[in-house]
């Protein structure tokens, strides 16, 4: 018999709690009788299980109650037969015999045995506002640990802060920031939701009280008696308030007071010296006040400092700090600086809205009359000036520019540097400074603007100065294709800087390198293919060059982005007469408009892209060395005829058309040329090449009408011309 057991429990099959369900799975070397009779009989936790199965494959289940006992739970597999009615043969069938681990059944639910707390004041068992209470509780056995079985933990009522295993199994600590609304006295707490590893939960709720006390209420101070005593000290003083305690401290002027004495109800403490009097208990709180008593002194008043020195026009509060101060009396510019606290080296008080932007001078009065003033330590700001635009933006290195700055709030007498340096001939309005700029190195420049008032204004990189406009030779490769991944170009030419930016149809060009020399650079172009899904940015761009001080120049057609190179497959009319001037057209692929076309190299005119695949022009004459070849009215002089799109990519027909010889010029050619030439070429041009091959053509017919017999040549209809002697000169017409 094979046997397995286990439980429905969620956490730990090997465990069962109450209201689980333990489970023993057997199997049989050959098949059981299954008759309500003659089932296996089984027992698990020593009570009748209910059995299910058939064949050889059988499991017998039972449900914990309370009154099972607690630890392993054994089963026994009582009987058994086989079809045959042969018994079991090494029955009963239990843990022990098949080697086989046991459930464990605990019903009992944990519970808390220690809990220890502790805040993170310096006296561990005090906590004021901002501490943090600590708690660890230990539970009566192992416990579950993991996040959603995390007990509920409360502190001082509310919901602990954090709660996490501790350094056991069966420990937590739960933490708590102490807050303004938590109610004073020892700290309570709850824990509840505990889970055991079987999954019983803590009955009920464990609440208790910690050892650390709140303490959220600081301590006050109303009065000392006496108010005045000698700047000497040693005179023993009584301070009136609430919530002193054992143990408080008590410093004036930032020195501890010597024998500090807690009165009855804690309303009351005493000790010896005077000044700026602060109050700290032992639990950190602490109260600070500053005019309930008095040094006597008949010294003249001195001001070191004003901080802070800078103020706006609307007031501030200011720290004056100084030696000898007794019941000051303030003014600053004339006005009332009504006091917040002082003592004999500090006074504390609010400055008054200025009258105007500028230095004021600041008074101080002792109550015996003595006094002194600081004319220079203080100065209110008016608003801050703002900058909207400078006109122009770039200027030489040289300097000498007259600019204008436009924004709000310039100050007569406002300064402006450019670069660092000083601007000329300053005229500042409240809206508008101009002023002449300095020389500067090449590049962006930041303009600062300063008022009589020490506001400042600084607009990165507003003017720049500018070098040399840069320029560009040559660029290699000059035309690169649009299905490319990416490309490096060099760039030759001059005036090039660190910081350049080249583009290219638009396109920028990353990773910039330039020489030292400043005269050649190299860029990559990326992601074409990414960026071009067809043909349609193919052509002549624009390069265009940028240094950062904003000179630039553009280069046009001087690089190309190459598309899908075009195909010639077939031209028509398949023969031209030798003075070329008549229509064919060139049938392919990926023709675009602006092509050229050549006959054997030379150029045909009046190019006409009706589409993508077919094209039109007007041949040109022959060339001398076809010409050449032309001895014979019969003769075919099969010649190439080549296409290129304006991005530079060319193809080429072998032998696409003929020409053929006529000894009398077509009237409809020689109408067509005229209709070329009068088509907006260069007139001149055309003149002096037909000229020449009008030339060529006489000179030819004449050593031809010497040394050869008349022919009857072909006329471009077809039909036999006539013979005809040989023709002068003169009456060739063009």
């Amino acid at each position: 018999v094979y046997t397995r057991i286990a439980t429905n429990n969620v956490r730990d099959h090997g465990r069962a709690k109450v209201g689980d369900t333990v489970t023993v799975t057997f199997m049989a070397n050959e098949d059981l009788r299954s008759g309500s009779s003659a089932k296996p009989v089984v027992r698990i936790a020593g009570k009748a299980a209910t059995v299910t199965g058939s064949s050889t494959s059988w499991s017998a289940s039972y449900v914990m109650t309370a009154t099972d006992l607690a630890g392993s739970v054994g089963f026994s597999i009582d009987s058994a037969s086989d079809l045959a009615g042969n018994a079991l043969a090494s029955a009963p069938v239990t843990a022990a015999t098949v080697g086989l681990s046991t459930v464990v059944f605990d019903m009992a639910a944990p519970s808390i045995d220690s809990v220890f707390a502790y805040s993170n004041h310096p006296n561990h068992s005090l906590a004021m506002i901002g501490n943090t209470v600590i708690m660890t509780f230990t539970a009566s056995e192992y416990v579950q640990q993991q996040f959603d079985r995390l007990p509920v933990v409360t502190i001082d009522g509310r919901v602990a802060d954090s709660v996490a295993p501790g350094l056991t199994v069966r420990s937590f600590v739960a933490m708590q920031k102490m807050k303004l609304t938590d109610v004073e006295g020892f700290v309570p707490y709850t824990i509840s939701g505990m889970y055991d590893l079987a999954d019983n939960m803590q009955v009920g709720t464990t609440a208790g009280v910690t050892e650390v006390l709140f303490d959220k209420k600081p301590p006050t101070l109303n009065s000392i008696v006496p108010s005045v005593g000698p700047h000497t000290g040693g005179q023993l003083i009584t301070l009136s308030g609430t919530n002193y305690r054992e143990n408080a401290k008590i410093y004036v002027n930032g020195q501890e007071c010597i024998n500090p004495t807690l009165g009855a109800y804690g309303n009351e403490i005493s000790c010896t010296t005077p000044a700026t009097v602060e109050v700290l208990n032992e639990d950190g709180t602490e109260c600070n006040e500053t005019d309930l008593y008095k040094y006597h002194t008949d010294k003249q008043p001195v001001i070191n400092t004003v901080s802070p020195s800078l103020c706006p026009s609307s007031g501030c509060k200011i720290v004056i700090a100084g030696q000898d101060f007794c019941e000051p009396v303030v003014t600053v510019g004339g006005l009332p600086c009504p006091l917040i606290l002082y003592n004999l080296t500090t006074i504390v008080c609010n400055a008054p809205a200025a009258v105007v932007p500028g230095y004021a001078a600041i008074v101080v009065n002792n109550s015996i009359f003595n006094h002194t003033t600081a004319e220079h330590m203080f100065l209110y700001q008016g608003p801050r000036p703002t900058f909207t635009s400078i006109n122009p933006e770039y200027g030489p290195e040289s300097g000498s520019t007259a600019v204008t700055i436009t924004g709000t709030n310039f100050a007569v007498g406002a300064t402006v540097t450019i670069g660092g340096v000083a601007c000329a001939d300053v005229v500042a309005t409240n809206y508008t400074i101009t002023c002449t700029v300095p020389g500067g190195p090449n590049g962006p420049a930041d303009v600062v603007i300063t008022n009589p008032d020490q506001t400042t204004l600084t607009q990165s990189g507003a003017f720049s100065f500018q070098g040399s406009v840069p320029e560009i030779t040559s660029i290699s490769p000059n035309a690169v294709s649009l299905t490319a991944a990416s490309v490096t170009i060099t760039v030759q030419g001059r005036n090039f800087r660190s910081g350049m930016a080249l583009a290219l149809g638009g396109r920028k060009c990353t990773s910039i390198t330039i020489n030292a020399e400043g005269t050649m650079l190299t860029c990559i172009i990326e992601n074409l293919s990414a960026a071009n899904a067809d043909d349609s940015s193919a052509g002549p761009v624009v390069v265009a060059a940028s240094n950062r001080d904003g000179t630039s120049k553009a280069a046009g057609s001087a690089f190309y982005f190459q598309g899908t190179p075009p195909t010639a497959s077939a031209v028509s009319p398949a023969t031209i007469s030798q003075y070329g001037a008549a229509t064919i057209t060139v049938t392919g692929t990926n023709f675009r408009t602006g092509a050229a076309v050549t006959v054997d190299g030379s150029v045909c005119f009046n190019v006409a892209v009706t589409s993508s695949t077919s094209l039109t022009c007007l041949a040109p004459p022959a060339s001398e060395a076809v010409l050449a070849k032309l001895t014979s009215a019969t003769a075919l002089v099969p010649v190439a005829v080549g296409v290129t799109n304006i991005d530079l990519t060319t193809t080429s027909l072998a032998s696409a058309v003929s020409y053929i010889p006529s000894y009398s010029p077509d009237p409809a050619q020689t109408a067509t040329s005229s209709a070329l030439i009068s088509s907006g070429w260069a007139v001149a041009g055309l003149l002096i090449v037909a000229a020449v091959v009008i030339l060529i053509v006489v000179l030819r017919r004449r050593r031809a009408g010497r040394n050869t017999p008349v022919t009857t040549p072909r006329n471009p209809e077809g039909a036999d011309a006539k013979p005809t002697p040989e023709t002068p000169a003169d009456a060739v017409k063009p």
